[in-house]
């Protein structure tokens, strides 16, 4: 009985430096001889291969987020004894409690659009170093457990003053919401 053959595993190749310098110049080669057609192809995947990023591609985590033209929001509750912080972009409405709460997640998509979740004011200090200089910040800490919307409660004096330490090594522009 003849069976189907197997498919071989695809193998990654590693480029050095040099590997990448002579492909390039290979590429500039056939450009000028005026071979488009294939020029822009190896142009396109030799920038694959040394690992520009392309557009709309999701942000790895430890990238600087999308901008927001209306600033960032960053949530704080404490669950027990541990501080929770869920950073958002900026927008012209009230958050739901779902997109607020949730346990430790990182979501970033093509568009711009990322929820960070994280416990404790060192990771989320780590969160708003990845914003741009002088962006605006809207801090608000909320009741947990919620109820049907968020409700907006003082933010404890320690994670205030945290946060505003952070901002301002950050170059952040910091708010707190009452």
């Amino acid at each position: 009985m003849v069976g189907w053959p197997v498919p071989r595993q695809p193998t990654v190749r590693r480029y050095n430096a040099d590997q990448i310098a002579r492909l390039y110049s290979r590429v500039e080669d056939i450009a000028v001889k005026r071979e488009p057609l294939i020029a822009i192809p190896l142009a396109v995947s030799l920038l694959i291969l040394s690992g520009c990023p392309l557009p709309n591609w999701p942000t790895p985590a430890g990238n600087p987020l999308p901008t927001s033209l209306k600033g960032y929001e960053l949530y704080t509750w404490v669950d027990g004894s541990r501080t929770w912080f869920t950073l958002l972009p900026g927008t012209n409405r009230l958050k739901t409690p779902d997109e607020v709460f949730a346990g430790d997640r990182t979501v970033i998509d093509a568009a711009g659009w990322f929820a960070i979740t994280v416990v404790g004011l060192d990771a989320v200090g780590e969160q708003l170093a990845r914003l741009p200089d002088g962006a605006p910040v809207f801090v608000s800490t909320v009741l947990y457990p919620p109820g049907a919307t968020l409700e907006v409660l003082a933010t404890p004096e320690s994670v205030m003053r945290r946060l505003r330490q952070d901002a301002t090594e950050l170059g952040l522009d910091l708010q707190f919401m009452q």
